[in-house]
């Protein structure tokens, strides 16, 4: 195997780590997930197209060189596992079920999800300029929800009340979700968002 192929077999590798591993390192760059996802997507369609010609040049020689034949399977197989294997989910999402489904969109098509799961755990997702992901546990009194972040964040909320009537005690067509802040501060103010999905009568654990 020549030196150029061992060296796009290691460039492989480093990029299927990097992409599949993003869950666990993207929350410490916050303010730089966009960039990094143009990046990633930027070099995505450059291993693309030297997969391409790597199959032309297999094909032109019918096949004979192994060494190829191995560096295009270990290629398409990276290029396969992005497409196809969801990297952008979190962890906790696929363990259990929802409980509470929750968020609001803003001006600019931002966005703001929170997930609370019924094995008592929750996720924040966050999408505008940048991406930001958060995760937690949560604990259910009556119709308030104490949440324990697992990173420390200045724009973590402490609570959320579930809102079944409005402030003129009329009845809402969706319960609201106003998430809390021990400190009243701009940036942790009350922060109102419509449940998207499921409330079911019984309390998660």
């Amino acid at each position: 195997m020549t030196r150029k192929l061992k060296m796009l077999i290691g460039i492989c590798a480093c990029y299927f780590l990097i992409v599949h591993s993003a869950y666990y390192w993207e929350r410490y760059f916050e303010g730089w997930n966009l960039l990094f996802s143009i990046v990633l997507g930027i070099s995505f369609l450059v291993l693309g197209i030297v997969w391409l010609r790597l199959v032309f040049l297999l094909f032109k020689e019918r096949m004979a060189n192994k060494s190829r034949v191995v560096v295009v399977a270990v290629l398409m197989a990276v290029l396969a596992s992005v497409l196809f294997i969801r990297t952008d989910q979190f962890l906790d999402d696929r363990v259990g079920e929802d409980w509470l489904v929750a968020g609001h969109e803003g001006a600019a098509n931002c966005t703001s999800k929170y997930r609370f799961r019924t094995n008592g755990r929750f996720t924040e997702l966050g999408v505008c300029f940048d991406i930001s992901r958060n995760a937690g546990n949560y604990t259910v009194k009556g119709d308030t929800l104490f949440l324990t972040y697992d990173h420390a964040h200045r724009q973590n909320y402490d609570y959320a009340l579930i809102l079944r009537d409005s402030l003129f005690h009329n009845k809402l067509d969706k319960p609201i979700l106003l998430l809390m802040s021990r400190k009243d501060t701009g940036i942790q103010a009350p922060y109102g968002i419509s449940v998207w999905d499921t409330l079911q009568p019984r309390p998660a654990p």
